[in-house]
């Protein structure tokens, strides 16, 4: 399983994934990008919000996941749709984590909703992408072959 934490902070959902045994998590977060490092000792981008929005996320590498902890309520709603797009062409799914409903999921994001669990007003959303297609994914292992 590979993971990219998107806004990574100093690493707590990361450290979650660590834990859980996930053995190839990228962080990525232009402010908090040494702290994450110092916790994690994983490798970090410091891409921004607008950087993923204009694509820097690229098809150099696809994830299984992104995860985005207490962080995606915080974009700009004028990118969410272009944010949202790029990360839907590089993941097959999607986990928002945050305290409240937001951000809300427009239909054309290219995410559809595949569960959400609230718990002590934490609102958790796994999206599935519908722009990546399965075929299209390729990993680092995949190029090695």
């Amino acid at each position: 399983m590979s993971v990219f934490d998107l806004a990574c902070g100093s690493g707590e959902a990361s450290a979650a994934f660590q834990q859980a045994g996930v053995k190839e998590i990228v962080g990525c977060d232009p402010y908090t990008h040494e702290a994450f490092v110092k916790r994690t000792g994983l490798p970090v981008r410091m891409d921004s919000f607008m950087d993923v929005a204009k694509g820097s996320l690229g098809m150099i590498k696809a994830y299984d996941v992104i995860v985005c902890s207490y962080a995606l309520h915080l974009a700009p709603l004028s990118l969410m749709s272009s944010l949202c797009l790029s990360m839907a062409l590089v993941s097959k799914y999607l986990l928002i984590i945050s305290p409240h409903k937001f951000p809300i999921m427009k239909e054309d994001y290219g995410w559809e909703l595949m569960q959400e669990k609230i718990d002590s007003r934490v609102h958790c959303r796994l999206f599935k992408s519908k722009l990546l297609n399965d075929c299209l994914l390729y990993t680092s292992d995949a190029a090695d072959e």
